[in-house]
């Protein structure tokens, strides 16, 4: 299977904290960068391991320490995934923070078996505080989201109306606490309240 794996530039990012594992919580705006793309090849091979070949741009690591390799690994390690052979087309520049490592990880992972992409995603869990659900023993269900955004907190509210069932009923808490932007606060209490 042949991927592309699109690279992407950030229109506003929010560093929201840091976690104990070392990496960061972020809030960000995305936008796709139409036609400027690795390519990503992924076939799936009898052998065990991976097998990893890069051409095109060159990239700043040694080919073990890639992403694509990276990914597989994990994927190796924790669920059992084996034998695959991987080309990189490398068109994105490395390290220009367009997400094109990130990006061919990922397109590693779709390019593994489908059943068994599923069944890994089915394992894996929510990071706590976003779209986590709370279920109380009387039925009632409380979903948390640390949207700190107006954008963030209209698309959590939207995700909800598109999955309750009818009759359910929605209440809608909105805490703006800390020193983020006070400016976001009451446009955020207005979608809230909507």
């Amino acid at each position: 299977m042949i991927l592309k794996a699109n690279c992407k530039i950030n229109l506003g990012l929010d560093i929201l904290r840091r976690r104990a594992d070392g990496f960061h919580d972020l809030e960000t705006v995305m936008f796709p960068v139409a036609g400027l793309y690795d390519e990503v090849e992924v076939v799936r091979t009898a052998a065990p391991g991976a097998e990893f070949r890069a051409e095109g741009l060159a990239v700043d690591c040694a080919p073990g320490e890639n992403i694509c390799l990276k990914a597989f690994r994990l994927m190796q390690r924790h669920y059992g995934v084996d034998g695959v052979a991987i080309r990189l087309g490398k068109r994105v520049p490395f390290g220009a923070g367009l997400g094109g490592g990130s990006s061919d990880g990922a397109a590693v992972l779709l390019g593994l078996d489908r059943g068994e992409v599923l069944r890994v995603l089915s394992m894996l869990h929510a990071v706590s505080g976003r779209f986590e659900k709370i279920r109380a023993a009387n039925g009632t269900t409380a979903i948390v989201d640390y949207a700190h955004t107006p954008d963030a907190l209209e698309n959590v509210i939207q995700t909800i109306e598109e999955i309750r069932t009818p009759g359910q009923q929605l209440i809608v808490v909105c805490g703006c606490g800390g020193d983020r932007d006070r400016t976001k606060r009451p446009e955020m209490a207005a979608i809230a309240v909507k």
